[in-house]
C-alpha cells in the first residue's frame, strides 16, 4: 500500500519550526511521503481538511502553535521543540505554555523529543514524557564553503534571536578579548530580538557588524562564508544552527551543556566553554577555534537527513498502526 500523507505544521515567521518542517518534508519526501505544509490554522479548520485529519492514512506531525489539532487528528505525533523558561518568556507564558504542552501531548498518538535535553525537561519538569528522541534535519545548502580570503581575514558569526537566553552578551564580551590578540578576526551577529539595542551598545567595535533578521539560505549563505559559528546558549534545546554551521564548515564553539551534545561529542572541530559568563574563557575557546582552523575536519554525517527520515518513518508506522491497525500498512 501506498505510505500516508503527512501533514506537517510550520509557522509563516523565519525561525526553527519553519526550517524543521521545510527540512523534514524534504527528508520523509527521499523515503516516498507525499507531505504536505500548513503555515495556518484556517487550513485545518474547514470541514474538508478536518474529514481529512479522521482519515486513516492521514498523518498530522504538529508542534505546539497547532498542537490542538491533535485532538481532531486520528493520527498523530507532536513534536517536542524545547520548554519554556521563565527566563524567557515569563510567568504566565510558562504556564500557558507548559499546560497546552501536555494537552497537546495527551491527544497525541505518539510524541518525540528533538534531544535527551528536551526530553528530560518535559518529562521531569512537566510530567510530559516522550516515546522518542529524534533530532532535527536541516536544509543543505547548495552553495559550497568558500572559506578563502584576500586580506587573511577569520570571520566568526552567530545566528539567532537576540534575546537573553540566547547569552549573546557573553559572545561579545568573549570576542572583544580574543579580539585584543588576532587582529584579524571579525564577528558577524545575525539575527534580530528585544536586546538588539544594548548589545549594539556593548558591541561599539570596528570589526563586529550586525546584519538583523535574514531568511534562511542568506544566513545559510553566511555560514559558508564564515569561519568560526560562537553560540553560547546553555540551554539550547538542540541546536540547528550548529548542524548548518557544520554543514558548512564551521569550527563550532559552544557550551558544555545543551541538546547539541546529544551529537556534536562525534566531531573534533568543537571547542567548549565550560563557564559561558566567564569572558576570559569564551575568548580562549574563540582563539583556539582560530588557531585550529587549518586542521582537517571531520564533514557532517551525509546521511544524517535520511538517518533522521527513517527515525520517523518508524515513528509514523507505529502510530498508524495504533490507529488504523491492519487497515493501513505498508
Amino acid at each position: 500500500m501506498l505510505r500516508p500523507k503527512v501533514l506537517i505544521t510550520s509557522s509563516k515567521k523565519t525561525g526553527g519550526v519553519k526550517t524543521f518542517a521545510q527540512a523534514l518534508s524534504s527528508a520523509l519526501g527521499m523515503l516516498g511521503y507525499e507531505c504536505t505544509l500548513v503555515d495556518s490554522a484556517r487550513d485545518l479548520l474547514n470541514p474538508r481538511a478536518i474529514r481529512e485529519l479522521r482519515q486513516p492514512g492521514v498523518v498530522l506531525i504538529s508542534s505546539l502553535g497547532f498542537g490542538v489539532f491533535n485532538i481532531i487528528a486520528r493520527t498523530s505525533i507532536f513534536v517536542l521543540h524545547g520548554f519554556p523558561r521563565l527566563d524567557d518568556v515569563g510567568f504566565l507564558r510558562f504556564v500557558k505554555i507548559a499546560l497546552a504542552s501536555k494537552l497537546f501531548a495527551h491527544w497525541a498518538t505518539r510524541v518525540s523529543a528533538i534531544s535527551q535535553m528536551t526530553y528530560l525537561a518535559n518529562a521531569a519538569f512537566f510530567g510530559i514524557r516522550a516515546h522518542s528522541i529524534i533530532g532535527n534535519p536541516y536544509i543543505p545548502s547548495s552553495t559550497p564553503p568558500n572559506k578563502k580570503t584576500a586580506d587573511g581575514i577569520i570571520r566568526a558569526i552567530y545566528v539567532g534571536r537576540l534575546v537573553t537566553v540566547k547569552r549573546v552578551e557573553q559572545v561579545i564580551r568573549g570576542f572583544l578579548l580574543a579580539a585584543e590578540y588576532l587582529p584579524n578576526l571579525h564577528l558577524e551577529i545575525v539575527g534580530s530580538g528585544p536586546e538588539e539595542a544594548l548589545l549594539k551598545q556593548l558591541a561599539k567595535h570596528p570589526r563586529i557588524t550586525f546584519s538583523g533578521t535574514v531568511p534562511n539560505s542568506v544566513a545559510l549563505s553566511k555560514m559558508h562564508q564564515s569561519h568560526i559559528f560562537i553560540s553560547l546558549a546553555e540551554g539550547e534545546p538542540f541546536g540547528i544552527t550548529f548542524i548548518e554551521a557544520l554543514s558548512a564548515g564551521c569550527y563550532l564553539v559552544c557550551p558544555t551543556s545543551g541538546g547539541h551534545l546529544d551529537w556534536v561529542v562525534d566531531y573534533p572541530q568543537v571547542a567548549y566553554v565550560k563557564n559561558i559568563f566567564d569572558s576570559k574563557e569564551v575568548a580562549r575557546a574563540i582563539l583556539q577555534a582560530a588557531k585550529e582552523l587549518g586542521n582537517a575536519q571531520k564533514p557532517l554525517d551525509s546521511n544524517w537527513n535520511l538517518n533522521i527520515a527513517e527515525k520517523y518513518d518508524a515513528l509514523i508506522r507505529e502510530a498508524v498502526y495504533e490507529t488504523s491497525g491492519h487497515i493501513f500498512r505498508w
